[in-house]
């Protein structure tokens, strides 16, 4: 805030949880041993929504505290301070088009229409399918999956699917 003086060990825009006497705490969600914090942008900026809900399980079980924010409200600072940004599916592609595009945090997109708007590949494609092939089981990005994997549970849209941009890691294919 302008109106306060905050130390910030990490460089990350959001002061320590714990300064020195005479400095104003901030609230860096993961300063000082603190659980790690996701920030995750949905439509309605909470989990009611099932996909949501589902995300928000998964990531809480990774020991994840989760903010929300709507993506008709989200701003590119709202992701400073935190662990890990992710745009949920049900985020709109047209509210968040490449609002997080720049985030300084490590950023999952899971909505494929969005690839383009954040620089990360080509607009995506939806394919009507609920499985993948892992090409390469022995990445850290496979998460120890092998062969074909349901990827899609419920009633979601399908898979996003693009071509990779020159250089990437392929893990998965359709």
């Amino acid at each position: 805030p302008d109106d306060a003086c905050m130390k910030d060990d990490d460089d990350d825009g959001w002061g320590d949880d714990t300064p020195p006497d005479g400095v104003t705490p901030g609230s860096d969600c993961d300063e000082d041993g603190a659980s790690p914090c996701v920030l995750m942008v949905t439509q309605l900026g909470d989990n009611s929504e099932t996909y949501d809900q589902g995300l928000s399980d998964v990531l809480g079980g990774l020991g994840y505290n989760i903010s929300y924010v709507a993506d008709t409200d989200a701003v590119l600072t709202d992701a400073n301070g935190f662990t890990l940004l992710v745009i949920s599916e049900t985020a709109l592609s047209t509210d968040i088009l490449g609002t997080f595009r720049d985030a300084i945090v490590p950023t999952v997109c899971l909505e494929g229409l969005v690839w383009d708007d954040m620089g990360m590949a080509a607009e995506a494609t939806t394919l009507n399918d609920d499985n993948m092939n892992v090409l390469a089981p022995a990445s850290p990005l496979a998460g120890g999956l092998t062969d074909t994997v349901d990827v899609v549970s419920g009633t979601g849209s399908g898979i996003f699917v693009t071509t990779p941009p020159a250089g990437a890691i392929e893990v998965t294919s359709a």
